[in-house]
């Protein structure tokens, strides 16, 4: 009877120090967006209930912005995670940044976690949700979202685009920095900023048959003309470089199949293709070059 009894304790002192240690999340939120910093501020307040000291790991899941239109995008945004040891019964804020030239007009919602190591090396994991809204409006100048921006709603104008800076007289924002180069073309027409197409020639051409035109934001399919192109080459021997000339020499070849006067010439130059011949070991050079006029558009190669 003495031995069970005995067993019985050992059993119950192991079930007691193999409990987890428990780190609980008190608050979380978004720290104030002052003028002229740089980056937005997520927080996260968390206190260690375990027996003793453990390493705890704050990181971003995944962060959505939100855009007029019910549309969202959640790949642009990226936190700076944050590790730190956590003593026992001690409270301790992590901060995860995201740092940005606009941290203003943005909204939107982060899923962050939190890791830590139970006292029997196994992972635990806590997760919160944090909304944001840092839109310029008296309302969150007030509730001290934002700092130093005192009556703004009556002194600046009301831009008509999220992507238009309400601090730089509604003049377009860099895209590609806003963005980290997901959404860096910036449209003129509806004032927004819009992913870049990625322009891949295929496979089966020697050549390439497609070309980015930047003033649509769209690639441009050249097979249409390569038939009736001009074949621009030159040996790297003689020119090391593509010749200064030929862009102005592209222009005028461009102008004079239009009607003149109605002409706005454009070139674009691609990357060279070169070939080696085999009989005569002469590295020749080719180039593809589109241009846009007022009547149409077409492509020398």
């Amino acid at each position: 009877m003495y031995f069970y009894v005995v067993v019985w304790l050992c059993l119950l002192g192991t079930e007691v120090s193999a409990s987890p240690r428990c780190v609980e999340i008190l608050d979380a939120g978004l720290l104030p967006v002052v003028k002229d910093h740089i980056g937005i501020h997520f927080f996260v307040t968390v206190i260690n209930r375990g027996p003793e000291a453990t390493e705890v790991e704050v990181t971003m899941v995944q962060c959505c912005e939100e855009f007029p239109g019910s549309s969202t995008e959640c790949s642009h945004i990226h936190l700076i995670p944050e590790t730190r040891i956590l003593d026992v019964g001690k409270t301790r804020n992590f901060t995860l940044i995201y740092p940005t030239l606009y941290p203003y007009n943005r909204r939107g919602e982060c899923l962050l976690s939190v890791h830590y190591m139970t006292s029997c090396n196994r992972s635990k994991e806590a997760r919160q949700h944090i909304a944001f809204d840092t839109t310029l409006s008296d309302d969150n100048v007030k509730c001290h979202v934002l700092r130093g921006f005192p009556g703004y709603v009556m002194e600046q104008p009301l831009c008509k685009s999220y992507d238009e800076d309400a601090l730089d007289s509604c003049k377009m924002v860099d895209c590609h920095k806003k963005y980290f180069g997901l959404r860096s073309y910036f449209n003129r027409g509806t004032r927004v900023c819009e992913p870049v197409p990625a322009c891949l020639p295929s496979k089966r051409r020697g050549m390439p048959d497609t070309v980015y035109d930047v003033t649509v934001n769209r690639c441009a399919d050249m097979t249409g003309c390569l038939s009736t192109c001009l074949m621009l080459t030159w040996s790297p021997s003689v020119f090391p470089h593509i010749p200064a000339e030929w862009p102005s020499s592209i222009a005028i070849t461009a102008a004079s199949a239009t009607t003149p006067g109605t002409a706005s010439v454009r070139a674009v130059m691609l990357e060279p293709q070169c070939r080696k011949n085999r009989a005569t070991h002469v590295l020749r050079c080719s180039i593809l070059v589109m241009w846009t006029t007022a009547v149409g558009a077409g492509t020398d190669s």
